[in-house]
C-alpha cells in the first residue's frame, strides 16, 4: 500500500524520525517542509518515492547521490533554503517539476538531465547565468525572476512554454 509520510510544520531540526521509514518502498510522497533542517542524511533510499518536497527549511547543501536516493522522483521541490550548489550529478528521467526558487544559488550544474521536465522555477536567487548546454524540450513553464540573469542561453528550447516570468533581471527576453 503506498504511503504518503509528511513531517511538515513541526519545527524538525533533525532528520533522525525519517531513518524510521529508510529505504521504504511503499513511500511515494515525502512532505518535511516548514521545519529547521539543516542537511538530509545521504543513506536514504527511496525506490518508489515520486514527491519530495523539503520547502521552507534551513538546507545548505543537498545529498550528492540524490539520483540513487529518489530514482523514480516526479516533483521535487527545494524552495526557500539556504542552498548555494545543487548536486553536479542530478539526473532524474521522470521528474516533470522542478522548484529552487529563493535560495542562494549564483550557477546551476551544467549536468542536470531531466529530459521531462515541464515546471521549472528557480527565482529568486542569484543566477548569473543558465547553463549553456540548457535544453528542457518538454518546459511548458519557466520562472527565472528576481536574479542577476542578463540573458538566456541561445539554444533553449521554448516551442511548448506557456507560462515565462523573467522580469527583475532579463535584459534580453527569449523569442518564444
Amino acid at each position: 500500500m503506498p504511503i504518503t509520510a509528511i513531517y511538515n510544520d513541526n519545527h524538525v531540526v533533525n532528520y533522525d524520525n525519517f531513518n524510521k521509514i529508510t529505504n521504504n518502498v511503499n513511500v511515494i510522497k515525502i512532505d518535511c517542509s516548514n521545519n529547521k533542517l539543516k542537511s538530509l542524511p545521504g543513506n536514504m533510499v527511496f525506490p518508489n518515492l515520486t514527491h519530495f518536497d523539503c520547502n521552507n527549511n534551513k538546507l545548505k547543501s543537498l545529498p550528492s547521490n540524490m539520483s540513487n536516493m529518489f530514482p523514480n522522483l516526479i516533483y521535487f521541490s527545494c524552495s526557500y533554503n539556504k542552498l548555494t550548489l545543487l548536486p553536479s550529478n542530478m539526473v532524474f528521467p521522470n521528474l516533470t517539476h522542478f522548484f529552487c526558487s529563493g535560495n542562494k544559488f549564483k550557477s546551476l550544474p551544467d549536468n542536470m538531465v531531466f529530459p521531462n521536465l515541464t515546471h521549472f522555477y528557480c527565482s529568486y536567487n542569484k543566477l548569473t547565468s543558465l547553463p549553456p548546454n540548457m535544453m528542457f524540450p518538454n518546459l511548458t513553464h519557466f520562472y527565472c525572476n528576481d536574479n542577476n540573469l542578463t540573458s538566456l542561453p541561445d539554444n533553449m528550447n521554448f516551442h511548448n512554454l506557456t507560462h515565462f516570468d523573467g522580469s527583475n533581471n532579463l535584459h534580453h527576453f527569449p523569442t518564444i
